[in-house]
């Protein structure tokens, strides 16, 4: 190891210290509450509990992930910050905070900056994994004669080859969590970077058009061309090529990078929503809501830079209407037009937003009509499948009309309407003005360049108000990615489960007085509900229809709220723990309906709740429980086994496959409660007691949902 590598190294029982001092360096300051244990390398689902726990208190998320062989440059270079676990007896911690040039910027243990050099930390993570089969490539390579610069090109095509499958685990990403302070997010990204570099560039731009023209106009008004004057000339447009040049190149980043945080906020908003909104809006809502993301990147985006350079353009030539023949009046009249056009923009705003919501019921009731294709096919007369549908459509196509015409008229009047208006205005400069030619000239540049801002603007302005409409739908999701648990009341960590053959505790999961009312609804769901779940134990919860049971199953898992009374896991109350620690350890399998299937291999089915990708002890496990759960029948069936691709583009299946799928996911999650919401009722006797049986051996505790 280099003498940096050695000076920046933690060790790895120092691993909390190493996480906290990355998490301050990222986040945000911690608020004030009780010092975080400390925690070993080794420690597994508590490690991830109390990376989870740090996260919450700077705002940032830690993420253990697992590097391809061929990946880990690649990796290197763009990672940071990150915390890399060095293998072998010496190894330690590596606090990676970012990278420069070809060096990595790392927290050292005494709080210094160190930078070790990527190809150092390179090399230090692939060795195990070279020096499993080094002696072999070095034999064959012996073998087949080659040296020097040959042999170790053929040597690392070797390698690459024999360890394409293996992985370096051990480190874990530091960044900020989708629902931190978004100005923060944007300033680490470097998008106001990217901002004042495209806005300094573009600005460089037209001030090296506005001094070209002046040294054209000079030579052509007042003087002899002269070669000097035309060398200044060529030499000042030459010059906005490299700015123009960066200034597209800053643009495209900038809409890269801010396309990514803005979409990765809304992910995490959709995932955060509460389910009875999801319920209430339908799947075709959540659609459009998808597309519109999809515009807010593509085009919004590009409309507000094009936004920029107009406004850019509009100031230069107030400046220079403003010095030439028209004086005040000159830019008065600027002023007054561009009113006009904030009045055409508002016209446009308001068709764009009748128009939105035209189109977004339009594919709302579209993607609601395929969903349920089936059932209209086998229920629905046919005569009747397309009523209503003349009426939106006519709707619609009005909506267009009115966005179409108001678009028209900023994009075909705007900027020609005040090239007559700056024509009658240079005329009046040069009839009066004591100096005509040099106001003609500042006067038809200055106009010139309102004119460019305001074809500009015309071009922006289908995007800048789809950005708004766009914002307008989306800003719900936005304001929902905030974490809900950062607020979260830090006690006492996470009671730890009791170890295997261990004497159970008195209370696994303890209610006392649970109360649950729906948003909107006079009438509780849920009312004064008490019980006491000991280790072990297994119950089975009866009810008619709409009594309350999914409702009770969702609070006790932490997919809803506790409004009233209290909710405890080993004796720590619901609201100090975090979401994603009490839904890891109290688990629900909701109803089929509303339970999937989702488009990948079998294996990513079972086991997405466990760590990825999986380990032979993982697959060996997985499979134990399938068998056990009777899918043996199934896995010979699929040409790939674990590894074929299942959901609905994959192979189909059975409704009492899915079934089993999802006990098995549960079960291999090995909670300390586990609920099943009606689980069973699409078996058959026999499969039903096979399962019903695995699931007693394998549930700690046990809680089943079923009609009398």
């Amino acid at each position: 190891m280099g003498r940096a590598l050695v000076r920046s190294l933690w060790p790895a029982h120092r691993l909390a210290a190493a996480a906290q001092v990355l998490a301050r360096r990222v986040g945000a300051p911690a608020p004030d509450g009780p010092a975080l244990p400390c925690i070993d390398v080794d420690q597994g689902p508590a490690l991830v509990s109390w990376f989870d726990r740090l996260g919450r208190r700077h705002g940032v998320e830690i993420e253990s992930v697992a590097v391809a062989y061929g990946d880990v440059a690649v990796f290197l270079r763009g990672a940071a910050p990150v915390l890399i676990r060095l293998p072998g007896p010496d190894g330690g911690i590596l606090a990676v905070l970012d990278r420069r040039g070809c060096n990595l910027r790392c927290v050292a243990p005494d709080g210094g900056l160190v930078m070790v050099g990527i190809a150092c930390v390179h090399d230090a993570l692939i060795a195990p994994l070279e020096s499993a089969h080094g002696d072999a490539v070095d034999r064959l390579l012996d073998r087949a004669g080659l040296a020097g610069q040959r042999r170790a090109v053929a040597a690392h095509a070797l390698l690459a080859e024999l360890l394409a499958g293996q992985r370096v685990t051990g480190t874990w990403l530091v960044r900020h969590a989708p629902g931190s302070a978004f100005g923060r997010q944007m300033g680490d990204a470097g998008v106001w970077r990217l901002a004042g570099i495209a806005v300094v560039s573009q600005a460089a731009v037209q001030m090296l058009l506005v001094l070209s023209w002046l040294a054209i106009g000079d030579m052509a008004l007042f003087g002899p061309i002269e070669a000097g004057w035309l060398d200044a000339w060529s030499l000042l447009l030459l010059s906005t090529i490299p700015f123009h040049g960066l200034a597209l190149w800053s643009e495209g980043r900038l809409t890269l990078v801010l396309g990514a945080l803005v979409k990765r906020r809304l992910l995490a908003g959709g995932l955060r929503l509460d389910l009875d909104a999801m319920r209430s809006h339908g799947a075709g809502r959540f659609m459009t809501m998808a597309m519109e993301a999809d515009v807010l990147e593509r085009v919004s985006l590009a409309g507000g830079l094009l936004g920029v350079l107009a406004g850019l353009r509009l100031l230069a030539a107030l400046v220079l209407l403003a010095v030439g023949g028209g004086g005040l009046a000159a830019a008065v009249l600027l002023a007054v037009w561009l009113g006009l056009a904030a009045l055409g923009l508002r016209r446009l705003w308001r068709g764009a937003k009748d128009w939105a919501a035209a189109c977004r019921a339009l594919t709302d009731d579209l993607i609601e009509r395929m969903a349920g294709h089936r059932t209209r096919l086998a229920q629905e007369a046919p005569e009747t499948w397309h009523d209503a549908e003349d009426g939106a459509l006519a709707s619609y196509v009005d909506c267009v009309r009115r966005l179409d015409r108001w678009t028209l008229v900023l994009q075909g009047g705007l900027a020609r309407g005040w090239l007559l208006l700056a024509v009658a205005g240079l005329t009046a400069a040069a009839a009066l003005a004591p100096n005509p030619f040099l106001a003609v000239a500042l006067s038809l540049l200055g106009s010139l360049l309102a004119y460019q801002s305001f074809l500009t603007l015309a071009q922006a302005a289908p995007g800048l108000v789809q950005l708004a409409a766009a914002w307008q739908d989306l800003a719900p999701l936005f304001a929902a990615a905030a974490d809900p648990d950062r607020d979260t009341v830090e006690t006492d960590p996470p009671a730890p489960r009791p170890p295997d053959g261990a004497v159970p505790v008195p209370s696994v999961l303890r209610s006392n007085g649970l109360h649950y009312t729906f948003p909107g609804r006079a009438d509780a769901a849920v009312i004064e509900c008490r019980f006491d779940l000991a280790q072990g134990d297994r119950v089975l919860l009866e009810g008619p229809s709409g009594g309350g049971k999914s409702t009770l199953a969702a609070v006790m898992a932490g997919l809803r709220p506790v409004q009233d009374g209290g909710l405890c896991l080993f004796g720590q109350d619901r609201r100090c723990m975090a979401a994603a620690d009490w839904r890891r350890r109290v688990l629900l399998v909701p109803q089929f309906h509303e339970n999937h299937v989702l488009s990948g291999t079998f294996a990513f089915n079972l086991l997405m709740g466990r760590k990825w990708p999986p380990t032979e002890g993982d697959l060996a496990e997985a499979e134990a429980v399938c068998r056990d759960l009777g899918l043996g029948p199934l896995l010979a069936a699929m040409p790939a086994g674990f590894q074929q691709t299942v959901g609905e583009s994959g192979w189909i299946l059975s409704h009492g496959e899915r079934s089993r799928l999802f006990i098995a996911r549960a079960l291999l999650q090995d909670p300390d409660v586990l609920i099943l919401d009606e689980s069973f009722g699409a078996l058959d006797p026999e499969t039903l007691e096979q399962c019903v049986e695995t699931v007693l051996a394998r549930a700690r505790t046990l809680v089943v949902i079923a009609h009398p």
